[in-house]
């Protein structure tokens, strides 16, 4: 899912890191999801607040907020 919608209601605005993700060489994956890069909450009309992340098949991702 390149443009996944992750919800961020719960946690609030601000920005988001990666700190683990399924697809890290580690687990077998091909590493596609950055563990440097910071993603931002943005405010959709009809989704609320939340974060547009990219999210490869047979995934999981987990983000901390970082302040």
């Amino acid at each position: 899912f390149p443009d996944f919608f992750l919800h961020a209601h719960a946690t609030g605005a601000g920005a988001y890191r990666a700190i683990f993700s399924s697809d890290e060489r580690d687990f077998g994956g091909q590493e596609r999801v950055s563990m440097d890069y910071l993603y931002h909450t943005v405010e959709k009309k009809d989704l609320g607040l939340g974060l547009e992340v990219y999210i490869p098949c047979r995934t999981c991702v987990v983000f901390q907020k970082v302040e």
